[in-house]
């Protein structure tokens, strides 16, 4: 797995955001979470199958969350 140092060197300085889906596995674990560094921006997101869980979807540009009932 490449370092932020890495993938700095790989990609362009555009703004970057990343989409991870293999957070809030667990009901402990955070449902969400968004980091920063320089010109990236991680935002971590899954399904653990909690009441409240969300999913992020990015369209067009656009981030939107949808929360998923039952």
């Amino acid at each position: 797995m490449d370092t932020i140092s890495s993938l700095k060197n790989k990609i362009p300085d555009n703004k970057i955001i990343w989409i991870i889906g293999d957070g809030g596995k667990s009901k402990f674990l955070p449902r969400m979470k968004c980091l920063s560094v320089e010109n990236h921006m991680f935002i971590i997101n899954g399904i653990g199958e909690v009441k409240g869980d969300s999913v992020v979807l990015l369209s067009n540009g656009k981030l939107y969350s949808y929360i998923i009932d039952g």
